[in-house]
């Protein structure tokens, strides 16, 4: 009677361990995954520029400083208004007073001593033109100079479609991603069953420096000519893809 209880134990044993083997196989080749990375790209010209401007003046006090650039400010944005649109802005970004020295040498001798003192001071009004129509860059630059501006910073272009533009290079992106996968699935005799995970990180290339855009022309012109060039949005996608036989 001991004899068939011991093949009874036996049996369920080889039962439980045999086929585990089999199972733990296909459960890894159930939860098989690949992870990849790709990129994806789209290309678009700006619809939007920002142009920053600044009005320095200088006298003996900081009153006859700020009166003077009042002065020149006024009839800037006067200027400027008359060639913006409706949707398009002029707004002041920054205002600074400050003083501008001088070096100064007193005393006789082998004791002189060198020292600064306050010549007079600076004023800096910084206005910010939002432009909307391109075509019209190269007037809105003339006419800021024209205008009294001593530094110019920009254009600096914006996408009004940045959302959308995003979306479609993280779609490409994807798109890339499942081919990687599917070639890593193929090459161990497998197939992309389904998309597990995926993240993104949006990527804009900044747009190239001013000086690149802007082509200033060696003969006096009526206008600054300015040409405005594609940018590169960018998107980077990581994706997680489940694998099956």
């Amino acid at each position: 009677m001991k004899s068939p209880h011991f093949s009874v134990v036996t049996a369920i044993w080889l039962l439980i361990c045999l086929p585990g083997g089999a199972w733990a196989d296909k459960a890894a080749v159930d939860s098989a995954t690949a992870e990849v990375e790709a990129e994806g790209e789209v290309l678009a010209k700006p619809d939007q520029a920002v142009i920053v401007f600044h009005l320095e003046t200088e006298a003996p006090t900081a009153q006859e400083a700020a009166g003077a650039n009042a002065r020149l400010s006024d009839g800037f944005l006067k200027a400027l208004k008359a060639l913006l649109g409706p949707e398009e802005s002029l707004r002041s970004v920054s205002y600074q007073v400050f003083p501008v020295y001088q070096q100064v040498e007193r005393g006789q001798g082998p004791r002189k001593v060198q020292s600064q003192e306050v010549q007079g001071y600076r004023v800096r009004h910084a206005f910010e033109v939002k432009l909307k129509d391109l075509g019209r860059l190269g007037k809105i630059l003339d006419a800021g100079v024209e205008q009294g501006a001593a530094r110019v910073r920009g254009p600096y272009y914006e996408h009004s479609r940045m959302a959308e533009l995003q979306q479609q290079a993280a779609a490409k992106a994807l798109a890339r991603a499942r081919q990687l996968a599917e070639g890593l699935a193929q090459a161990e005799g497998l197939k992309v069953r389904r998309l597990k995970q995926v993240s993104t990180l949006a990527l804009h290339r900044p747009p190239r420096p001013a000086a690149a855009e802007m082509r200033m022309l060696a003969a006096p012109a009526p206008e600054t000519p300015v040409e405005v060039g594609e940018e590169s949005i960018q998107a980077r996608v990581r994706a997680l893809f489940e694998l099956a036989p």
